[in-house]
């Protein structure tokens, strides 16, 4: 499916392109289907028209799927919800324009309410002592289709859990260093509108698209095991990896820019029909090429060692490094710029500041020195319009409190007075110019005293 996402493998998810085979197909043009892990569902997709047409997959948790599909091809998608609730999926019709893979909407437009819930695991059975398990064969082993899901924030327990006896913490694994097996092969797609090859006299393969490729860009897949980032050390050799691509075919098209862009590989087939580049861990090859239907239809475009990936990488991060460092001025400029502008609107509206405390030197809550333990006192406040009063807890109506005090915007026109009826701490009014901090008026008062202002 397309997706223009960034790829993160750092948090890859297995890929269940080469765990999971197409089911039979139904006459129903969209389908949700409970997988087994918790909160993952198998979305189906199904064109039941005799032409092309593009369709959008609504998934209702902020993930949207483009895409076209052939008379009669059906879509799956594996997805996991972040969180429980009620989500709708939708499929509906929408122009898919991709230069000559171009296609006019579906004629469908179906939803399907998800309520997700997440399953406990089962408890492991205890006493008996396990078997081994036996050892994995090759085609058992995870391929990441680097797709990350939303980071969502763990939930906290309803109930503090029991506290349990200190384990030592296990040494961390050592990471394992890059080499040949992490080298990605690049394969493209014959039938690729936007690579077509012919072979010269001499046996070169030379590009006749050039283009169309320079106007549509390209589409790429990436299928790697699991840790095959981690030996980088980053989730930074994707992105590195399609940069040495771009560059490869820019150079095709007489050093003109192309644009590629990620999206994800099938799921269970249709890979030749789904994507212009292919890159394949070497590692994973076999892999791929024993369970990924479609695989015939591409052809050897080039090869992505591990250390030119990880030259690039670390190309890639001190380039961002050095832009960094080259815009902070200019940041700090438009930050402290807008910071000027959000004060001077302020003191358009508001040109002056009251502060009013109780308490000397330190100051303690202002409702404090109008609420004694016989007497009441209160704020009256006209702040350009009716005057009010204020009884001592109302006064958040007024402004905000602070460890200064009591702190209230002033119009143009103000008048402010409060009566001190605390029997220890003195009342203070202060008030200064909203631009500038210059001082207008100050006055601490003691017990049955006022603070009165007005402009």
């Amino acid at each position: 499916m397309h997706a223009n996402i960034r790829l993160r493998p750092s948090r890859l998810a297995l890929c269940a392109a080469l765990c999971l085979a197409f089911g039979a197909a139904g006459a129903q043009t969209l389908k949700v289907d409970r997988s087994a892990a918790a909160r993952a569902y198998k979305v189906t997709v199904q064109n039941t028209g005799g032409s092309a047409c593009g369709a959008e997959l609504n998934l209702g948790d902020g993930r949207e799927e483009r895409f076209r599909l052939e008379p009669g091809e059906r879509r799956e998608l594996d997805h996991t919800f972040q969180a429980d609730g009620s989500f709708t999926v939708r499929a509906s019709g929408v122009l898919y324009v991709r230069g000559l893979r171009s296609a006019t909407p579906c004629g469908f437009d179906e939803s399907v309410t998800v309520r997700v819930a997440a399953v406990p695991a089962a408890a492991p059975a205890a006493a008996a002592t396990p078997a081994p398990a036996p050892a994995p064969t090759p085609a058992a082993v995870p391929v990441a289709n680097p797709v990350p899901p939303p980071v969502v924030p763990p939930m906290q327990p309803a109930v503090a859990p029991v506290a349990a006896p200190a384990v030592p913490a296990a040494p961390a694994a050592p990471r394992r260093l890059a080499d040949a097996r992490d080298d990605l092969l690049v394969y493209h797609r014959i039938s690729s509108p936007v690579l077509e090859y012919v072979t010269t006299v001499d046996g070169r393969k030379r590009l006749v698209s050039g283009e169309t490729l320079r106007w549509s860009g390209f589409d790429a897949c990436v299928l790697v095991l699991p840790r095959h980032a981690e030996a980088f050390g980053g989730a930074e050799v994707q992105d590195a990896a399609l940069a040495l691509v771009q560059r490869q075919l820019s150079a095709q098209v007489g050093g003109r820019p192309v644009i590629g862009r990620w999206v994800d590989c099938a799921a269970g087939g249709a890979l030749a029909a789904t994507t212009d580049v292919l890159l394949v861990q070497r590692e994973a090859l076999p892999l791929v090429q024993a369970r990924m239907a479609g695989f015939g239809g591409l052809q050897p475009l080039a090869e992505l060692g591990h250390a030119a990936l990880a030259q690039e990488a670390r190309e890639q991060q001190a380039d961002q490094a050095r832009r960094a460092q080259a815009l902070a001025p200019l940041v700090a400029e438009i930050e402290a710029g807008e910071d000027r502008r959000r004060r001077q609107d302020l003191a358009r509206q508001y040109p002056y500041t009251a502060t009013l405390s109780c308490g000397s030197p330190v100051a303690v809550p202002t409702a404090t020195c109008l609420s004694g333990r016989t007497l009441r006192s209160q704020l009256v406040l006209n702040n350009g319009g009716v005057a009010r009063s204020y009884a001592a807890g109302e006064l958040a109506q007024v402004g905000t409190e602070t460890p200064q005090g009591l702190v209230i915007l002033l119009r143009d026109r103000f008048a402010i007075e409060a009566q001190n009826v605390d029997e220890r701490q003195p009342l203070t009014l202060r008030i200064v110019e909203t631009a500038t901090g210059a001082l207008v008026y100050e006055r601490s008062v003691g017990r049955f005293e006022e603070v009165k202002a007005a402009r």
